[in-house]
């Protein structure tokens, strides 16, 4: 059974961001001290993924060693970065694919 293109794209957008910032808390600390750690001891029952939120604080971890940024928005931050590069690509290839002799034209085999 396969399955279709529709249902693994809803799988990576489902699951991506989630990864993402699961990753981003692991090494995030508590923004109102920067030193407490986001993850909670292995030896806590505790598996609740919203307990660093308990008292209003966020999960911030250092991005490049020089901004501080919020684990909850680390995946939108990637998905913009990446769609902005998408764009870059596109509107500078638009340019290449119509340079030469090799171009193609308008065919229509009417």
């Amino acid at each position: 059974m396969h399955l279709s293109l529709e249902v693994c794209r809803l799988i990576v957008a489902t699951y991506i961001p989630v990864t993402l910032e699961q990753l981003a808390s692991e090494k995030g600390v508590h923004y109102s001290d920067l030193t407490t750690p986001c993850q909670a001891p292995t030896d806590s029952s505790d598996h609740s993924l919203l307990r660093r939120f308990e008292n209003g604080d966020r999960c911030v971890f250092k991005l490049f060693g020089m901004w501080w940024i919020d684990t909850a928005s680390f995946a939108l931050y990637v998905f913009s970065i990446s769609v902005l590069l998408q764009a870059l690509v596109v509107i500078s290839m638009s340019g290449a694919a119509d340079h030469g002799t090799e171009t193609l034209t308008n065919h229509t085999d009417a």
